[in-house]
């Protein structure tokens, strides 16, 4: 295996070490969003603009319900996105609510929140985890059709994990419902 350009450019040199255990199944490689928690969305905005250039940015304003820590929660949360190639950067900015940003302003502070990993198998990703210390922390639906879960992993490895269901993941995880619900009628 050849060393990627980008590191090879810096360090010719570097010791390739494979894990010596991996997650059965397809691996989580589909990493499209990176999301940073801020105080105020309209200053980052400007310093990310003038500092880096970024920009434009999507801003809308989540009003929502969520699971946080296994307890039903209302939250509302700004929210803006810009894209940097195919890689999205969010800024989060906590309004109001009992969430995991609220918990990492009042321990951490602003900063890195968490990576989003696009799930084809969520369930089985969140069990896996789950069997390795990690859990499911943040759970909500995006317009009743896209589910997120943010992760504690970044109590063992250094950053949250947000897995991300697609639209046809929750399209037959709703129909399963629907059709257990129909089998427990007949009995």
């Amino acid at each position: 295996m050849s060393i990627p350009p980008s590191v090879a450019a810096f360090f010719p040199r570097a010791e390739v070490i494979h894990p010596k255990s991996l997650k059965p199944g397809k691996p989580l490689e589909k990493l499209d969003q990176i999301a940073f928690l801020v105080r105020d969305i309209d200053t980052a905005i400007e310093e990310l603009g003038r500092l880096f250039g970024w920009g434009p940015f999507y801003v809308v304003m989540v009003d929502n319900e969520a699971v946080y820590r296994g307890v039903p929660t209302k939250y509302k949360l700004k929210l803006a996105f810009c894209q940097l190639g195919s890689l999205e950067i969010e800024l989060q900015q906590i309004v109001e609510g009992n969430t995991p940003h609220r918990e990492q302003l009042e321990t951490v502070g602003p900063g890195f929140f968490h990576m989003r990993l696009i799930s084809d198998d969520i369930n089985a990703d969140l069990l896996h985890l789950n069997q390795h210390g990690i859990s499911g922390i943040w759970e909500y639906l995006v317009d009743g059709q896209v589910l997120n879960s943010y992760t504690d992993s970044h109590l063992k490895v250094g950053f949250r994990a947000e897995l991300i269901a697609t639209r046809d993941q929750v399209a037959k995880m709703k129909k399963h419902e629907a059709d257990a619900a129909v089998e427990n009628i007949g009995e």
